[in-house]
């Protein structure tokens, strides 16, 4: 999917670099980040996700999205005001996009089940709701 069609989804977003770029997943856990991918930066209670950029860069990531200015120049930046409503819209027009999301998201292990979903069904703790096989 375009970079640029994905953006036109944000609230107020600041962009830095090319919008020039197709994106071929999501994630916010760096470890997830891969060539094409996406990477948006989440604050938790314990880990900053904004920490993790250089990390998720260094896997193939070609844009970022974060709540802070000017943290790279090495790939396209989104600077939004909040990056879990950054995520569940870009989640949305992805999947809605492609058909199937291909959004890496944490281990079960990190998730709550979801009774509200169905079985298989879990809360990954940033307003999505992932299954996981």
């Amino acid at each position: 999917m375009e970079l640029e069609q994905l953006v036109r989804q944000l609230r107020d977003p600041i962009v830095t670099g090319s919008l020039d770029r197709r994106i071929t997943s999501i994630c916010y856990d760096s470890r997830e980040a891969s060539p094409g991918g996406l990477f948006v930066a989440i604050r938790g209670k314990v880990v900053d996700g904004h920490s993790f950029i250089e990390p998720a860069i260094d896997r193939g990531a070609i844009a970022i999205v974060s709540e802070e200015p000017g943290l790279t120049q090495r790939v396209t930046h989104i600077q939004v005001p909040d990056s879990r409503d950054a995520l569940a819209r870009l989640a949305a027009s992805f999947r809605s996009e492609i058909g199937a999301a291909d959004i890496a998201h944490p281990r079960k292990k990190d998730c709550l089940p979801c009774p509200l979903c169905g079985p298989g069904t879990f809360y990954s703790g940033v307003n999505l709701h992932v299954r996981i096989q």
